[in-house]
């Protein structure tokens, strides 16, 4: 039976890192998920920040997303991690850690806010076990 999964147009704000994403140690708060991400894979979030404001968003590779069950009309995503934290930083580059906030500013001067998206679509299904279970197809 094919997992059911629907495309559906989100702001930026409507989402949130996985906390216990298999990437990084369980973190506590969002802002702790992008730390530790700018800690140890900066330079491929940052080019992958780059990529998206000149080239777009890769139509084909969409983030996975299963409703929050801790807040109404908000998803976690639970595939795409690093997409959404290079969006979240073209997006507002002060959430950066202090050595790589200005190379965010840099890039968001050089493309402009226009090439930072800050609604994109993505693939959500209801079920968290769904989820997984298309994660693991990918990996």
């Amino acid at each position: 039976m094919a997992a059911k999964t629907e495309e559906i147009k989100v702001k930026l704000s409507q989402l949130r890192n996985d906390p216990a994403n298999a990437r990084h140690p369980e973190q506590a708060s969002q802002k702790e998920i992008i730390h530790w991400m700018l800690t140890h894979l900066g330079k491929q979030v940052y080019n992958l920040a780059a990529d998206i404001v000149e080239h777009g968003l890769n139509p084909i590779d969409k983030m996975l997303v299963v409703p929050d069950p801790e807040q109404a009309n908000r998803y976690v995503v639970m595939e795409g991690n690093r997409r959404l934290t290079a969006l979240l930083l073209l997006n507002n580059p002060s959430l950066a850690t202090p050595k790589l906030k200005p190379k965010f500013e840099a890039l968001l001067q050089t493309f402009g806010k226009a090439n930072a998206p800050s609604t994109i679509s993505v693939v959500c299904t209801k079920s968290e076990d769904v989820a997984l279970r298309l994660v693991d197809w990918r990996h």
